[in-house]
This record gives structure tokens, C-alpha cells and sequence, in this order.
């Protein structure tokens, strides 16, 4: 079974772009690197980080047309192939673009078809350490758009890891998965250019220890801050207007909840 393709999301492999209804968006790592995590690449020569960027984009390739056609070859397609086996994983679709519809895109590297109707979604990575928090980030926001496009539930996250040197690989389950309100609030505060964005999901792995009762209300806690926040902008545009209107009609000044 063939993946459907969004109709009107593009992505052009030079440069590394994402067009939305004809006009250029930006993708989410990046976003996540500069709000999240600014410090983890730090000090790391611009060289490395492209040669290694480099490799991560001839893994993805080579397992794409892997499990397009169903023949592995080399190494890597090989220790996918058998990490994939493993879990039972039903490939059904590879670099699937998805977007939250407005501001950002991306590519989920691996979709997997469920007997449920749902889907898992996984990420590949080809390096010495896997970074779960930052995975946890990614994933979640994979999953909140991969919902949103195409109506179908996420209903759990992965890493597939293949280490650098080829010495290991493994299958690693991202459990946590930040709520959308918070992955929504991200995106817009990058859309809207601003220059820091606070949360207390930053880390969530440092949460894994919390009962799941705890890990629920976090959730909750993070969804009613979200409203509020939208609910104070809102405010702040209403009071702006009263403002004006009260200009027009040479009022000196007003105070709620009357006037």
C-alpha cells in the first residue's frame, strides 16, 4: 500500500526547502535547535556538522530505496532491515511531508501501517549517542502534523538508530510525546520571531521517572498555560480597540469590568 502525498506540500532536496500552496516555509529542526537546545552544537567546526549531515542524508536515502523495493543490500539497509523485523514494523511510507497546515513542514522518515488503523512514525539516526530529549521534540511535532494531514492517529514514537560506525544499532522507543499545545506554541513563537520560548517540557526525558498520574497533569498544566496565553492575547487586542474607541469619543479613561 502506497502512502497518500499532501497535495499541496513540495519538497526540494537542494537547499533542503518545504513549499506550502507555492510559498517557502521553514522545517522544524532548526527550530527546535534554536529555542530547545542552542548550546548543543556549539563549538563544533561547521565542517564536521556538514560531512555528518551529509551521512545522515545517504542512510535516509539508502533506506528509502530499501524499503521501496525491497532489497537490502549494503550494512546499513541490512541492520535495518533486521531492527525493523524485529518489531514487526509494516513499512508504509518513507520521507512522508507533513505541516501544521500554516508556518512549518517536515519529513517523517519512516511511517509504519498498524492492524488498528493507526500508524507508528520513526526517526533514523546515524550517530554515536541518541539525544531522547531533543527526539521527544521532534517526534511529538512529526506526530501532531502527521494528524493533522491526514486524519489518522499516531499511536507510538520511535528511534531506529544505526551508530556511526556501524558497531551497533538498535530500536528505541520515544515515550514521551509533548503535548500539541506546546508543539503549537513553539512554531508560532518562531513564526512570530521571538527570540526565546519557555517551557517545562524543555527536557522531558527528565520527567521519565513521574508517575503517570504526575505526567498527566504536567500535560493538562501545559495545555491550560497555552490557553491562557492565547486568551491574554486576545485580551490585549480587545483592550487596544476599547482604547481607541473611547479616543474617538473623548473618554479620558475606562476601567473594567465597567465603564
Amino acid at each position: 500500500m502506497e502512502h497518500p502525498q499532501h497535495p499541496n506540500l513540495i519538497f526540494i532536496k537542494e537547499g533542503h526547502k518545504y513549499f506550502l500552496d507555492g510559498v517557502q516555509i521553514p522545517g522544524i529542526t532548526g527550530v527546535i535547535n534554536k529555542y530547545l537546545f542552542p548550546d548543543d552544537l556549539k563549538g563544533i567546526d561547521e565542517e564536521v556538522l556538514r560531512r555528518a549531515t551529509e551521512r545522515g542524508s545517504e542512510i535516509h536515502q539508502l533506506l528509502e530505496h530499501a524499503d521501496m523495493l525491497d532489497m537490502y543490500e549494503t550494512p546499513e539497509q541490512v541492520m535495518y532491515q533486521e531492527e525493523r523485523d524485529k518489531m514487526g514494523f509494516k513499512h508504509y511510507g518513507s520521507e512522508v511531508l507533513v505541516t501544521n497546515g500554516t508556518t512549518h513542514a517536515t519529513a517523517i522518515d519512516k511511517v509504519y501501517l498498524n492492524e488498528d488503523g493507526t500508524v507508528d512514525i520513526a526517526d533514523i539516526k546515524a550517530t554515536y549517542k541518541v539525544h531522547k530529549d531533543k527526539l521527544a521534540w521532534q517526534l511529538s511535532i512529526n506526530a501532531m502534523m502527521y494528524e493533522h494531514c491526514f486524519g489518522v492517529k499516531v499511536r507510538n514514537m520511535y528511534c531506529i538508530w544505526i551508530k556511526k560506525d556501524l558497531s551497533d544499532s538498535a530500536v528505541i522507543p520515544i515515550k514521551i510525546r509533548i503535548p500539541d499545545a506546546e508543539g503549537a506554541r513553539l512554531l508560532q513563537a518562531d513564526a512570530e520571531g521571538a527570540e526565546t520560548f519557555e517551557t517545562e517540557w524543555a527536557r522531558p526525558y527528565h520527567l521519565e521517572g513521574v508517575t503517570e498520574d504526575v505526567a498527566t497533569l504536567l500535560e493538562r498544566s501545559a495545555e491550560i498555560e497555552a490557553q491562557i496565553k492565547s486568551l491574554k492575547a486576545e485580551q490585549d487586542g480587545i483592550k487596544a480597540q476599547t482604547n481607541e474607541a473611547f479616543k474617538t469619543s473623548g473618554a479620558q479613561a475606562w476601567k473594567l469590568p465597567y465603564v
